[in-house]
């Protein structure tokens, strides 16, 4: 039996400054004023893990599973601007290099 319905995942990392309460607010805003997620089930947002350089979170929606693709692009834009806009900083893994003399 064929089901529309798709569940989207998308993996977001905050810095360690970063409040996490504050994540989960503009991931769900996010979530809740885009036009291509299912209300119902309601998206939701996991805060998964630590990682080396961050806190990882997991946003969780529904479509249809024609938009699937081009919805995690799209998300992915949004989640960059409006975390950008309030201060929220996407990590990248940083290493200390010690030279020798």
């Amino acid at each position: 039996m064929y089901n529309p319905i798709a569940r989207l995942i998308v993996e977001v990392e905050c810095s360690y400054d970063d409040d996490p309460d504050k994540v989960k607010e503009i991931l769900l805003s996010i979530a809740d004023g885009h036009d291509e997620i299912i209300k119902d089930p309601a998206p939701s947002v996991l805060f998964d893990n630590f990682n080396s350089s961050g806190l990882l979170f997991k946003l969780r929606v529904f479509c249809l599973t024609a938009n699937r693709t081009s919805l995690s692009s799209k998300l992915c834009y949004i989640i960059f601007d409006k975390f950008k806009e309030n201060g929220i900083e996407i990590p990248y893994p940083k290493q200390d290099i010690y030279k020798r003399a």
